[in-house]
């Protein structure tokens, strides 16, 4: 299977990618391409019909002055897949994603918020009783029972929020840079 480079906005050429990935990304017709080990530049539109009309080969990207960078060690190098949907090498990446969708996120936020606000208030609220004076028995139960009814508003709490954190969490996946597929890592 063939493998194209483009030049990109920037005037930097791309990795190697077969046409069909070329067409998923969009690019204009017009777009330089360079079948992998040729020397001859001709266009997207060209390409994909099998025809070739020659540009004159790009200059070289000018090396940077600073010295060359260091291998990367085990912890942060990155591991790229092969793309099974769109059939692109090495164009999957690690990274992160919400387990839900915008909705549900924007719920779990609202959730999350007053849970902790209210585990805070709960916590306060039953040290300032219990520091109350209270010199009768009466005083004494008054005093135990609100501390108990505000430390099981605070386990209410802190059980809504554990479920605002799952629905705002996000997951560990490999996402294709080319068409976006989404592949857990787990």
């Amino acid at each position: 299977m063939n493998q194209y480079h483009y030049i990109d906005d920037q005037g930097n050429i791309s990795d190697p990618l077969p046409l069909a990935a070329l067409q998923k990304i969009g690019l204009p017709p017009a777009t330089k391409v360079l079948l992998e080990g040729s020397k001859q530049w001709t266009t997207l539109e060209q390409a994909s019909q099998g025809g070739a009309v020659v540009f004159p080969v790009a200059p070289a990207a000018v090396p940077p002055a600073s010295p060359p960078p260091t291998p990367p060690t085990p912890a942060t190098a990155t591991i790229k897949l092969n793309c099974q949907s769109c059939n692109t090498e090495k164009s999957m990446i690690p990274t992160k994603v919400g387990k839900f969708g915008g909705v549900v996120k924007f719920i779990g936020w609202l959730i999350v918020i007053p849970s902790v606000l209210g585990v805070v208030i709960c916590i306060i609220s039953a040290f300032m009783v219990a520091g109350q004076p209270g010199d009768s028995q009466a005083d004494q139960v008054g005093k135990g029972g609100a501390e108990v009814l505000f430390f099981f508003f605070a386990g209410v709490s802190l059980v809504g929020g554990l479920i605002g954190w799952i629905l705002i969490s996000k997951k560990k996946v490999f996402k294709c840079s080319v068409c976006g597929s989404i592949k857990d890592r787990d």
